[in-house]
């Protein structure tokens, strides 16, 4: 049985599982962060990934580009 956005979840722990492997052996977490993308960015399900993370980033980026902004 499949369930609706397991796999936005799994990709999501996935970057951010990364993210921490960078910082603990001392690198900047964007390095994982980066390295996270490009392993899914390789990934016969890109395109599905990128569909559903979309409105994640409609809601993150304007509150990050106006506080760095």
């Amino acid at each position: 049985m499949r369930a609706r956005g397991t796999l936005i979840v799994s990709s999501v722990i996935f970057a951010v599982a990364l993210v921490a492997a960078a910082d603990l052996v001392g690198l900047a977490t964007i390095v994982g962060a980066f390295a996270g993308g490009l392993v899914l960015a390789t990934t016969e399900r890109r395109e599905h990934i990128e569909d559903q993370i979309k409105p994640v980033a409609d809601l993150l980026v304007p509150v990050s580009s106006s506080t760095w902004g």
